[in-house]
């Protein structure tokens, strides 16, 4: 199919990597501690391509940047009031130790040090509860995911689960739905607003279809959780629409008729709504839901480059980071569809790259004030060429380890 549309597709080769890492390494952002544009999250990427992808000849350079990664981050601990998120500190820190440790790395991570962390994080989710924050990268739901994973303690864990059900807005067609502070850019705050529902994967409810699956599957509080996956997919089936550009958008407002598209990506995409739902679905083996969910993912791979919104390469909204949603999809479900797109948005990612910037030529955009559109080069993992280089090792080596645990949308077989 690629040859038809690119007559020369291109590949991904071990120069482009290796100039990936290069750029990556010399631009560790010292100062920054955080998971998703930081050190934490370029540690995932260090170790990953270490394990997976090293040339012999690379193997001192990789090793002194991982180490350099560590220490900045442990120095961050000591020196730093760092808050206990996901995001933005020692969940997502503790989160790319143990993920580091487990590709190979554990001559360079004391497992104590895991102890510690784990019981302060696991102590701070009571606030994030009690304080009704049960956003994914800054609140209670992505340590409590953490925890999940790593200190699966039933006292913290049944505690999350009784304040999002406490939380949840049920109306009486048997829908659900959260109120989550959404970010006035205007004022530079948060804001309590009744009237709109964040249905994105990142911050609002597709996240929490994630979440809850997770803890299903895991066995813990099933009942409340299978209601509350039910009462959301019943509330996104009501509004659900196959007319526009998007089914959904990014925030729902209730006070508006007419909804805005949503761009196609990890953050707020159809795609990833879709795939949170084909996931409860199987963990809940309800097939409802994952037919449901399989309809939304298969009319987002209708979209192209000319009307998905992308404007970067990078996991949150970019083109990388769409291919690897279909290429997790093309990993769960047997459809060729999602195996063309995946080869269809690497496609376009590859070509779409920017020379003039660097040798990787991968970007991030920023449309400034006076309309004039700025293209520059970041290295966290989220927005940046680490999350880039990871979703390329793994179209490369088809999830030889599963790193994007964190991004809610790993499925393990059944």
């Amino acid at each position: 199919m690629l040859e038809k549309i690119y007559p020369q597709a291109p590949e991904i080769t071990d120069v482009l990597l290796e100039q990936m890492i290069d750029n990556i390494i010399v631009s560790i952002p010292t100062a920054d501690h955080t998971l998703i544009h930081g050190k934490p999250g370029i540690l995932i990427a260090l170790s990953y391509y270490y394990k997976f992808n090293l040339n012999p000849a690379n193997r001192e350079k990789i090793e002194n940047a991982i180490e350099d990664c560590l220490n900045y981050i442990l120095l961050d601990i000591e020196t730093k009031h760092l808050d206990p998120t996901l995001a933005f500190g020692l969940s997502g820190i503790s989160y790319a130790f143990q993920t580091s440790y487990d590709l190979g790395q554990e001559s360079k991570i004391d497992k104590e040090w895991f102890k510690d962390l784990n019981r302060l994080i696991a102590g701070s989710l009571e606030y994030f509860v009690n304080d009704k924050e049960y956003d994914y990268l800054r609140g209670a739901s992505g340590i409590a995911t953490y925890l999940l994973h790593f200190y699966p303690k039933e006292k913290h864990l049944s505690h999350y689960i009784e304040g999002l059900y406490n939380q949840a807005v049920w109306t009486d067609d048997k829908c659900c739905h959260w109120v989550f502070y959404s970010f006035n850019e205007n004022g530079n705050t948060f804001e309590y607003l009744e009237n709109k529902i964040n249905l994105g994967l990142a911050h609002g409810m597709s996240g929490i279809i994630s979440i809850l699956a997770e803890f299903y599957r895991k066995k813990i509080a099933v009942e409340k959780c299978y209601m509350m996956i039910e009462g959301a997919v019943n509330f996104l089936k009501k509004n659900y629409n196959d007319t526009g550009i998007s089914q959904f958008p990014g925030i729902w407002d209730q006070n508006e008729q007419f909804q805005k598209v949503s761009r196609l990506g990890w953050c707020y995409g159809d795609t990833a709504l879709g795939l949170a739902i084909v996931k409860a679905g199987k963990y809940c083996s309800n097939d409802q839901w994952t037919s449901f969910g399989e309809k939304i993912c298969l009319k987002s791979a209708t979209r192209d480059a000319n009307n998905a919104l992308l404007d970067e390469h990078g996991i949150c909204h970019g083109y990388f980071g769409t291919m690897h949603l279909f290429n997790r999809l093309s990993e769960t479900l047997e459809n060729v569809i999602y195996k063309e797109r995946k080869e269809y948005w690497f496609t376009e990612g590859m070509l779409k790259r920017d020379f003039d910037l660097d040798s990787t030529g991968v970007y991030q955009t920023v449309i400034e004030k006076n309309g004039n559109i700025e293209k520059f080069t970041t290295t966290g993992v989220l927005q940046g060429l680490s999350g880039v280089l990871l979703c390329l090792l793994s179209y490369k080596n088809k999830f030889a380890y599963p790193w994007d645990k964190f991004l809610l949308i790993n499925i393990e077989k059944q």
